[in-house]
């Protein structure tokens, strides 16, 4: 790709910004002096594409890189935060994406910023997550509450016979139900505030076999196998609420983010390690890279799949559980393989351990 000449006069002449072309998939095309110097230890040769996403000034982390770049693509210009290695030393900086000319060209800047401070961060997540949570109460609650008015509104006009109530019934039983899943979930963010309670010895056969029947008709639909392999057969002390949450919630998102191709499989494996109860959750789904969204796996609103319904509130909720009760979390998962996930009761926590109100 030929550059204009008022380009290539901003390109190499610029000593106060670091600048890189890129062509429109994102491959380095040329940089300026001040790039070189200052952010790029490696020689480019630009006789062969090289992606800007592999130069070592990252800092690991590129998913701020790749949204920015999405954003690009729909409105013509991005910008994000991130810390790059500038001679070596990781500095906060502005990135900034715009059109370079006509032929699809990207001018990438490189502006080294003053680190915001923590007041100034702690604000900027707090609009983030109150934006997230309106946008979730708004659009997640809207479905289950819209049933229940619509259903209400059939109850009004009578029903026909005892059969037909209670096909009524138990439509209104599970809008309700999901109603209530929601504002649990949200209220673990917004006012995650702890009690006390006892627990209670439960065995764990009829224990999981109640919180699988909360997905029958998913299962039914999908064909899906759950195994359940149960290695310790002794009573469990363990919170049965924060039990029957935690691990409803694992197997909700094996079977959400299932391959639609390939039968769901779900492996409930319960056993015992050195003292502590271990669940571990294995299924045959769509999996993730691990390691690219290893700073981002429990985060709030983080999320992995590009599907409508991502809300990224799940594995947040579950890890807050767990260790409010003194537990554990661990996660593997490969693209395409699958992912196992690993809860850690911790037994010796569990005397006194609080759980969410």
């Amino acid at each position: 790709m030929n550059t204009n000449n008022t380009l290539q006069k901003v390109l190499f002449e610029s000593k106060h910004l670091a600048l890189c072309l890129l062509d429109k998939s994102g491959n380095v095309v040329a940089v300026n002096s001040t790039f070189k110097n200052q952010l790029c230890q490696e020689e480019i040769d630009t006789s062969r594409p090289v992606s800007i996403r592999n130069l070592s000034f990252w800092n690991k982390d590129l998913k701020a890189l790749d949204t920015a770049w999405k954003e690009f693509l729909v409105n013509g210009a991005a910008s994000f935060n991130s810390y790059l290695y500038n001679r070596e030393e990781l500095l906060f900086h502005e990135v900034e994406l715009k059109q370079a000319n006509d032929e699809g060209g990207v001018l990438m800047e490189f502006f080294k910023k003053q680190e915001p401070t923590k007041a100034e961060k702690e604000s900027a997540k707090t609009d983030g997550e109150l934006d997230n949570i309106a946008a979730i109460i708004s659009h997640d609650l809207r479905g289950p509450v819209s049933n229940i008015a619509y259903l209400l509104s059939i109850f009004d006009g009578g029903v026909a016979d005892k059969e037909e109530l209670e096909e009524f019934m138990d439509a209104l039983k599970k809008s309700n139900a999901k109603t209530l899943d929601i504002i649990d979930e949200m209220g673990v963010i917004i006012n995650p505030k702890l009690k006390r309670r006892s627990h209670s010895a439960s065995s764990l056969q009829p224990l999981i076999c109640s919180i699988l029947e909360n997905f029958e008709e998913e299962i039914s639909q999908t064909q899906a196998r759950v195994v359940i392999d149960i290695q310790d057969h002794s009573d469990w002390k363990v919170p049965k609420g924060a039990f029957e949450m935690i691990l409803k919630q694992v197997v909700s998102n094996s079977l959400k983010y299932r391959k639609e191709d390939e039968t769901p499989k779900i492996v409930i494996t319960c056993s015992r390690k050195n003292g502590d109860r271990i669940i571990e959750v294995k299924d045959n789904g769509l999996g993730f890279d691990v390691v690219e969204n290893e700073q981002h796996l429990f985060g709030l609103f983080q999320t992995f799949h590009n599907r409508p319904d991502s809300r990224g509130i799940g594995l947040f909720q579950v890890k807050n559980r767990l260790l409010s009760i003194g537990g554990a979390i661990s996660l593997k998962s490969q693209e395409g393989i699958g992912t196992t996930v690993t809860l850690n009761f911790k037994q010796n926590e569990l005397e006194e351990a609080p759980l969410y109100n």
